[in-house]
């Protein structure tokens, strides 16, 4: 209940005595005005005001002021109960108060007020609590109304007694600083309320402060207190709600009190994190030391099983034998795929996957990935082809190696699920700045389609459309899930677009930064204008996307291009226009191609024949100049250009042309070579392959041996196993390069099964100078001993 006027009887003279001073007071302010009425109140023991119509305080009386200092507000605003709100009430009010201190607890008493002119006149008599005790307030009824007064007041009061237990404490002071109820704290030790830190403090602080000064006042338990010492002993305590600055200041020490705490949590979740990423690690390096011993277990007889095929197939064998080799090493070739899909598709899982990110021409990358797949796309009697579409970068910043694999795979299972018509892959610039571009690639082909409902799954791992399929064409079913991530690695998007039985399209987006010209450039296209601008090109071809293509990129250098898909539509252009060139595709008889030269010649045009041939399938045939099939703009300029020479000038070109090299490599570049190497079936696949490049080799079994021959011998090139006992081939790396100088030091070759991520590095990063993944290739063989020759002499001329 909140205590008022109207619900509190106070002594007549409290309630009476207040009214008629407040009488007094008016009738003296209309007789002597606002001056005489200012006097009138600095001669009351009462505390006494006036203030304006907005409230603030005109006037204050020496007894007020001395509680109040300098702080001047609204009295009326002190009132418990205001159902006038914090609008000035136009008649009059009173009502229980608590006059605040500038240094101490609030003081209970009872106001009232009245208007006078155009100001407000008021008085306040303070009510005492001063120990709490009946007999302390006088009356009976004065000590009742002092607990009435601090049962109902919002400031928190209690009295702590000398051993330290609440004596007293109001409603509002147990809310304040305890769920519990007052009956249940009442006599309970007031330091249970405290935490550690505060009940040092008190102990500490405080209550010594309280021996000097009778009196405490500060933030203290989140709440602001006052305290007071009482004559019996007691620690009067008001607990009011902080001030602003001071709420601030809590905050902080709570926030403080809970980021400890959160930092604390933060640190037990980071050292769990750190376990299970160690556990992880651990997991991880686990893994890949399996995978890199798997590979290196499944490459070594690899290894025997393609470069004994090789070799073989170098032999004089018949077409029987061929036949069966051929198929070996194709086994052979899919077993390496596979191989290489598990590892790439380990490292993508593990984040290990690293790209370079060196110069590469975009349409080489195209032109090399189609060169790769020519002969699988011929023997099934299928098309290559690829367009750019718009101006592209002549170089980006990328990793050729892995783009070439996306392409690859993506042609190569076009292939595989095609049987007639062509495959075909697009390339254009979707976004392009000076500094980058975001390309596109597009793989088309018209081959079995995919249903809607199976091209959700078509980027899963180990996935196919359904399990015919794996049992009709083979795979894991990593390949494109493979790409799609790579595709990601490279900032770009892989998407399908298909309709059963009618072709599919994937189209995947990298994100590159451009850099100068690699292989193409500017020049290249004038080039091809220089050649051909203005000039009348037949192109004869019976599938109309490789006519379409043909003739699009002869568009392109302004030739004025014609196209038909027969040689009796060919016949009747040229009767009609002489034209400089035809280009005739190689599956119309010879007598056809005659026919149309015949026709040409007629008409009183010199036109070259150009034949267009499958890849690996051309026809001998002195009459003409071959086009090789994908098409490739470079090899179309090359074949222009010959074909517009004259017949002196071409015969010119043959003779000053450099004579093809016809010595083996181990003539042309004598290199004395160790072979380091543990495994029997290996020494003998490496003897073999190095003796078809006119290279006899010695062996060592290990590392050690290696330094044992290095101390009679001093060879050229170590083709270096890392994978050996008694000693590895990175020990005796270093070991070779502590004991000679740069200058005598051999050229070593890493040639090892391992093709893991870091495997090249780790051998670079222990003194090798080259680095080869078995199955051993002839051609890469070939390829590291022709540099290592060059260094070497480069070394000798210096």
């Amino acid at each position: 209940m909140t205590v008022n006027e109207r619900s509190l009887s106070f002594p007549a003279t409290t309630a009476s005595s207040l009214n008629n001073q407040l009488d007094a007071l008016t009738r003296l302010h209309s007789l002597l005005g606002s001056e005489a009425l200012a006097h009138s109140l600095d001669a009351l023991s009462e505390y006494g005001f006036v203030t304006g119509e907005d409230g603030f305080p005109r006037h204050l009386n020496p007894a007020l002021e001395a509680i109040l200092g300098n702080e001047r507000c609204n009295p009326l605003l002190w009132l418990e109960d205001r159902p006038f709100g914090n609008t000035l009430p136009s008649s009059g009010a009173s009502g229980v108060v608590w006059i605040p201190q500038r240094h101490g607890a609030p003081i209970p008493g009872f106001l009232v007020s009245r208007p006078v002119g155009n100001e407000r006149v008021g008085i306040i008599r303070e009510l005492s609590l001063e120990g709490m005790a009946p007999s302390s307030c006088g009356t009976a009824d004065e000590n009742e109304l002092c607990l009435e007064l601090a049962e109902q007041a919002c400031e928190g009061l209690a009295a702590i007694s000398p051993d330290g237990t609440l004596a007293y404490l109001n409603p509002a002071f147990a809310q304040a600083h305890s769920q519990a109820s007052v009956f249940q704290l009442k006599g309970s030790p007031w330091k249970l309320l405290l935490d550690d830190e505060e009940a040092r403090r008190w102990e500490s602080e405080i209550l010594p402060s309280m021996d000097f000064t009778d009196s405490w006042s500060g933030p203290f338990a989140k709440r602001q207190l006052s305290l007071r010492a009482a004559a019996n002993g007691n620690i009067l305590v008001s607990s009011r709600e902080l001030p602003a600055e001071n709420a601030r200041d809590a905050d902080l020490e709570l926030a403080k009190q809970e980021t400890e705490q959160l930092y604390q949590q933060l640190d037990e979740a980071i050292a769990k994190a750190n376990q299970s990423a160690l556990e992880a690690e651990l997991s991880n390096q686990a893994k890949s030391a399996f995978l890199a011993s798997m590979s290196h277990e499944i490459r070594t007889p690899m290894n025997a099983v393609i470069g004994l095929t090789g070799v073989l197939l170098a032999s004089d064998i018949n077409e029987d034998q061929r036949d069966y080799l051929q198929t070996i090493r194709a086994s052979g070739d899919s077993l390496l795929v596979l191989i290489n899909d598990i590892l790439d598709f380990s490292k993508i899982e593990s984040n290990k996957m690293e790209l370079e990110n060196l110069p590469i021409d975009p349409r080489c990358c195209v032109e090399e990935s189609l060169e790769l797949l020519a002969e699988k796309a011929s023997s099934k009697g299928l098309e290559l082809c690829y367009e750019v579409k718009g101006d592209i970068p002549f170089g980006i910043l990328g990793d050729v190696t892995r783009l070439r694999q996306i392409l690859v795979n993506l042609v190569g299972n076009a292939i595989k699920f095609t049987e007639t018509g062509q495959v075909e892959v697009l390339l254009q610039a979707k976004e392009i700045s000076v500094e980058e571009c975001l390309l596109e690639f597009e793989v088309k082909d018209s081959g079995i389609g995919i249903p809607a409902d199976k091209q959700g799954r078509l980027f899963e791992s180990f996935s196919q459309v359904d399990s015919s399929t794996t049992r009709k064409y083979g795979g894991t079913g990593l390949g494109l899930a493979i790409s799609k991530k790579l595709t990601e690695l490279m900032g770009g998007e892989m998407r399908v677009e298909s309709e059963e039985g009618k072709g599919s399209s994937f189209i995947f987006t990298i994100r590159a930064a451009t850099s100068a010209p690699v292989v193409y450039s500017p020049e290249f296209d004038n080039r091809g204008r220089n050649m051909v601008a203005g000039k009348a090109i037949l192109v004869v071809e019976p599938n109309p996307v490789i006519r379409e293509k043909l003739s699009s990129q002869l568009g392109k250098w302004d030739a004025q291009v014609q196209s038909c898909a027969s040689l009796a539509q060919a016949c009747s252009l040229a009767a009609a226009t002489p034209f400089e060139i035809a280009f005739v595709d190689q599956s119309y008889a010879k007598h056809e191609r005659i026919r149309l030269a015949s026709t040409c010649r007629q008409a009183g045009a010199d036109t070259r024949i150009v034949k267009v041939t499958p890849y690996g399938k051309s026809e001998a045939d002195d009459a003409c100049h071959s086009l090789s099939k994908p098409i490739k703009p470079s090899a179309l300029i090359d074949v222009i250009g010959k074909s517009l020479q004259s017949p002196e000038r071409a015969a010119q070109s043959e003779r000053s042309a450099p004579a093809k090299p016809h010595a083996q490599l181990g003539e042309r570049c004598p290199l004395r070579i160790l072979m380091a190497e543990d495994n029997k079936i290996n020494q003998k696949v490496a003897r073999l392959v190095l003796n078809q490049l006119s290279y006899q080799i010695d062996v060592a079994n290990d590392g050690l041996e290696v330094l044992e021959k290095l101390k009679h011998e001093r060879y050229d090139v170590i083709l270096m196993d890392v994978q050996m006992p008694n000693m590895d081939g990175y020990e005796a790396t270093r070991e070779i390069a502590k004991r000679f100088p740069p200058e005598r030091r051999p050229h070593i070759i890493a040639l090892t099964a391992n093709a893991m991520q870091g495997d090249r590095e780790r051998a670079i990063a222990a003194g090798m100078n080259d680095y080869l993944s078995k199955p051993i290739r002839p051609e890469k063989v070939g390829q590291a001993l022709e540099k290592a020759y060059h260094v070497a002499t480069a070394i000798g001329n210096n």
